[in-house]
């Protein structure tokens, strides 16, 4: 009887401009925690900040922090609160993403500072103030009179960035009603009316109430974790709107974290730890595919990714840094590591949020990402490749399709492309003889 062998190699990634510009390279939260990947794999650090849940953190193009804030204040590099942040008024205690960070388009030294309130303060205010990095002798400080200004109102905890093409938008979720608001961030730095989408499922008043909401790498989709249901949703970077309501999961148990993997074939969501596989044509199939990779169900925690592509979160049990080393690949394939930093400080807890990647926005044609991957199958064995989350796909023997069938040695090459993200795949392929 013949046995088939298929071994498939962890394929090595590099961003050129994602990895060397460094905007995302320090995160700071928790109860003083803090990484710092501009090593490579992260390092652990100590901050100043202290926040629960919502935070979010900035480095400059080298990766040198710049600034972060709990909602309540905002930290210069030398960790020292900014003379004019004080009596913020976000929610570091009790906001899922309440604290957002986006650079002002067309300046060097300006960005936005963004925070959305609690659900149980039933004003749901979304609140912006301006920080210029001038100001402290080049420490930077919130501008005067750019301070707490409401944008808008009646927002639930979800907050998130969109835009590949040098265009950010803010987009949030009204927590009363199946409405997405999307603010275009325009330069000169003034912010646009809200695009107002009316998409998804409304039937209880903590339907929206809390949970992550994130944005594929592509622009090109949204999910959205609620206390009882994970979704999914497109999104039109163009014209803001947001369409195509699938409710993946509908279960009763409680969800909060959610996540794209880097290559945005996969989708992520905690309580507990699950996966999803989106590369599949239909919604029940979609559905079907969940994994879970926490079987205890021991994990309540934001996912987030890293600059090294690995998906990082607290727990279990809010104490213990964790990450998905492989979150491109299916099942336990992806291999969960729990405790990577086992010599961080205690008592201290990192509770279970870890910030949101600030949005930079890129002024020249999208970031190019190679994969390199080896492939080994048997004799008679047949690899199916799907090109997934593109729109245009260029084969190196120039077939134009999105799924190729390989089965003979050598190497080929995949170039898929949608808006202004190219993406170029290379793949080594291997025939072994077959195992008797």
């Amino acid at each position: 009887m013949m046995q088939r062998l298929f071994v498939l190699f962890v394929a090595m990634l590099f961003a050129v401009e994602g990895w060397s510009q460094g905007e995302n390279n320090i995160w700071t939260f928790g109860d003083q925690d803090g990484l710092n990947f501009n090593g490579g794999g992260p390092v652990y650090y100590r901050d100043s900040m202290y926040s629960y849940e919502g935070c979010a953190s900035v480095c400059d193009g080298t990766g040198k922090l710049l600034f972060y804030s709990d909602g309540q204040y905002v930290y210069n590099r030398n960790h020292v609160a900014m003379p004019n942040s004080g009596g913020l008024v976000g929610h570091k205690r009790s906001s899922t993403q309440g604290v957002g960070i986006a650079k002002i388009p067309g300046y060097d030294s300006l960005y936005y500072l963004f925070m959305v309130e609690a659900w149980e303060q039933k004003t749901g205010k979304l609140r912006y103030s301006q920080i210029d990095m001038t100001l402290d002798g080049g420490l930077g400080d919130i501008v005067f009179g750019k301070k707490d200004i409401v944008l808008d109102s009646a927002m639930s905890e979800k907050m998130a960035f969109a835009g590949v093409c040098g265009q950010p938008w803010l987009i949030t979720h009204h927590k009363d009603s199946a409405k997405f608001y999307a603010y275009k961030i325009n330069s000169p730095a003034t912010i646009g009316a809200p695009v107002v989408s009316f998409c998804g499922l409304y039937n209880s008043p903590w339907a929206y109430g809390y949970g992550e909401m994130k944005v594929s790498g592509n622009a090109n989709r949204i999910a959205v974790a609620n206390p009882s249901k994970i979704e999914l949703y497109d999104f039109d970077e163009s014209s803001g709107l947001v369409s195509n309501y699938m409710p993946i999961d509908t279960s009763l148990t409680v969800k909060y974290g959610i996540e794209f993997s880097p290559d945005m074939s996969k989708l992520y969501a905690t309580e507990g730890l699950m996966q999803y596989d989106l590369s599949l044509p239909t919604l029940k199939e979609i559905t079907d595919s969940k994994i879970s990779l926490d079987p205890a169900s021991s994990v309540f925690s934001a996912l987030r990714t890293g600059p090294d592509d690995k998906i990082y979160f607290v727990g279990p049990l809010g104490s213990i840094f964790s990450r998905i080393e492989f979150p491109n690949l299916a099942d336990t394939f992806c291999r969960v590591k729990y405790a990577f930093i086992p010599d961080r400080p205690s008592p201290k807890k990192a509770y279970i949020g870890i910030g949101l990647n600030a949005f930079i926005p890129k002024n020249k044609l999208g970031d190019t990402v190679i994969h390199v991957s080896e492939k080994k199958l048997c004799t008679g064995d047949t690899l199916r490749i799907k090109g997934y989350g593109y729109k245009y796909y260029n084969w190196s023997d120039g077939d134009t399709s999105a799924v190729k069938k390989l089965y003979k040695p050598g190497k080929v090459w995949l170039v898929s492309r949608i808006n202004c993200i190219v993406n170029i795949d290379t793949y080594m392929i291997k025939v072994l003889p077959a195992v008797t």
